[in-house]
């Protein structure tokens, strides 16, 4: 693998690779310029957007290649050890320019998602003062690298600087010019192969080895771990859980129930981006407004995934699983009735209708009455949605004797007796001055059951019919006249 690399990382293919960042670098920068020009028109802004969009893909290619650029100097000087100066200054430049390339990335990502749409990432833009300056020596570094390569390849055509060759095109100037460059060159020269020979001399060392390993290593570790930071900062999501706190409370009665949401997301209030994106989630409950007890509901969170993405926010729970319970119950017919309170319905019933009719005297009215019996013909039962309460009905058929002074009458009496209301909100009252009677009204001496219970529904609706034992007699009231 390393021996591959060495084959295609010539010294000549990094100087070209310099050249093409430089070229890149160049679009860039009339790129980065062009953007900023008058906008006076629509038209003028459409085409700004457009430039800086494209401007932030190319950053991201340059960003790359540059990334690429910086190993590849990294291993002809580490690896290789190419100890040429050339090479040396152009992993300077690169290392630099690929520094500020890093350091611009999160800048331009969020100005890039801001261009394409996305409003939030415009808090990401606070440093762009700064963004702009780092962009300025990214682009410029990356020029001076292609022009430095540029003229290693086409001016010098050489892999070594020769001060000689400067000096020669120096006596093309005036003698006083002539002179003072030579001298400086000379200078410059003796300056430089001294320090090439003591870093060979060092480097020749056990020592200069170690030195120079170690501090490649170093270089690339510390270009490694500015890249990762950058790429980990740029990517980093906050993770924000919108479901875990929410509670639920219920109201209404089961069937029919209602659930309100209380949500206390917690999150980072001072970052305006997390407080926009969690004031505009709102929750929805399914089935909402016909819950029942012991349903199994999910609470959803929605929310904009966009501002989500462009907030980098990780959103978590977004949906939540809950039983329902508390609601009351109600009885929407007299099956739902539990057994334990519907069984005394009917023995409370007759016990109220006897001492109502019994006990039950006036000034007018016979001496005595005596129930001679009381059958059940009839239970119905109704459910009204507004109070949520049922009404349960008891008709029976009495037969009852009363002394007057004059004469015994012996008549058959229809009567209903009411139970209401009858819910899990409260204890049904079975008390005999607690439940409603009323006498059935049949204007005849001869009656029947029949007659009883369709004059009883002619003043009720939405009876369910609970059961029914309608006798097929017809029943004669009879009266007796006592003798003087």
């Amino acid at each position: 693998m390393m021996e591959k690399l060495r084959l295609y990382l010539t010294r000549k293919n990094v100087y070209l690779g310099n050249v093409v960042i430089g070229i890149v670098a160049i679009v860039l920068g009339i790129l980065y310029l062009s953007a900023g020009g008058n906008v006076s028109s629509l038209d003028d802004l459409g085409n700004a957007l457009s430039l800086l969009k494209f401007m932030c893909v190319l950053f991201y290619i340059d960003l790359f290649f540059s990334l690429l650029l910086s190993i590849s100097l990294a291993f002809r000087l580490f690896y290789i050890k190419d100890n040429e100066i050339t090479v040396k200054i152009l992993g300077g430049l690169s290392v630099f320019s690929t520094l500020m390339g890093l350091l611009s990335f999160s800048g331009v990502h969020a100005l890039y998602q801001l261009l394409n749409g996305n409003f939030m990432a415009l808090f990401g833009l606070s440093g762009i003062g700064s963004l702009g300056t780092m962009l300025f020596l990214f682009i410029a570094c990356e020029i001076a690298q292609g022009g430095f390569a540029g003229y290693l390849l086409f001016v010098k055509k050489t892999e070594e600087l020769d001060v000689s060759a400067v000096k020669e095109d120096a006596e093309q100037l005036g003698e006083f010019a002539k002179e003072k460059a030579s001298l400086a060159m000379d200078a410059a020269s003796k300056g430089a192969n001294k320090l090439s020979e003591k870093w060979k001399a060092y480097y020749a060392t056990e020592k200069g080895k170690k030195t120079v390993r170690y501090g490649g290593i170093g270089i690339a570790g510390v270009i490694i771990v500015i890249a990762a930071v950058s790429i980990y900062f740029s990517l980093k999501k906050t993770p924000i859980d919108l479901t875990s706190t929410c509670e639920l409370t219920y109201s209404g009665v089961s069937g029919e129930g209602y659930a309100d949401v209380n949500c206390n997301v917690d999150y980072d209030r001072n970052n305006t981006n997390f407080m926009t994106f969690v004031n505009n989630v709102y929750y929805e409950i399914e089935n909402n407004g016909s819950l029942s007890n012991g349903d199994t509901i999910v609470l959803k969170a929605i929310y904009s995934e966009e501002t989500a993405k462009g907030s980098k926010i990780e959103v978590l729970n977004p949906q939540k699983e809950f039983t329902v319970e508390g609601l009351e119950v109600v009885y929407r017919t007299f099956e739902e009735i539990p057994e334990d309170v519907s069984s005394q319905f009917a023995q409370a019933t007759e016990t109220a209708l006897k001492e109502d009719i019994e006990e039950t005297q006036s000034f007018f009215g016979p001496d005595t009455v005596v129930m001679n019996s009381c059958d059940l013909i009839g239970v119905y039962y109704t459910y009204n949605s507004y109070y949520h309460e049922g009404t349960a009905y008891y008709v029976y058929r009495t037969n009852v004797t009363e002394e007057y002074t004059s004469q015994t009458e012996t008549n058959t009496e229809y009567y209903s007796v009411r139970i209401n209301p009858i819910s899990s909100s409260e204890d049904v009252d079975l008390e005999s001055d607690s439940l409603i009677i009323s006498q059935i009204n049949l204007y005849s001496d001869e009656k029947t059951d029949e007659e009883a219970i369709d004059y009883f529904k002619s003043y009720q609706s939405d009876l369910e019919v609970v059961r029914e034992s309608l006798s097929d007699e017809t029943y004669v009231d009879e009266t007796v006249q006592k003798e003087n």
